[in-house]
């Protein structure tokens, strides 16, 4: 009886993991995408404060992030991309 007992325990817990991995992978390319963002955000515009991070961290859908990091080349200042953050946010 135990042997069985081991044997779901096994398979409940491959089962579990392989769906874990998968979203552990999700939030690290997320992460990695927000902090390439935020580099070139402070590479092309110099200090950026805290409320524009934040409101960067809100996006969570990876193309919005992958559009919103293109857009940073087209802005030459913090306005005209706060300006397209709410475009994103409102598109």
């Amino acid at each position: 009886m135990l042997d069985i007992l081991e044997i779901a325990r096994e398979k409940g817990l491959e089962e579990g993991r392989v769906p874990g991995v998968e979203e552990g992978k999700a939030i690290g390319v997320e992460e990695a995408t927000l902090e390439m963002l935020f580099d070139a955000l402070m590479e092309k515009l110099g200090v950026v404060p805290p409320r524009v991070f934040e409101r960067v961290r809100t996006v969570r859908d990876r193309d919005a992030l992958k559009s919103l990091f293109r857009r940073i080349f087209r802005c030459d200042s913090l306005g005209a991309f706060e300006e397209e953050l709410e475009k994103l946010k409102m598109g």
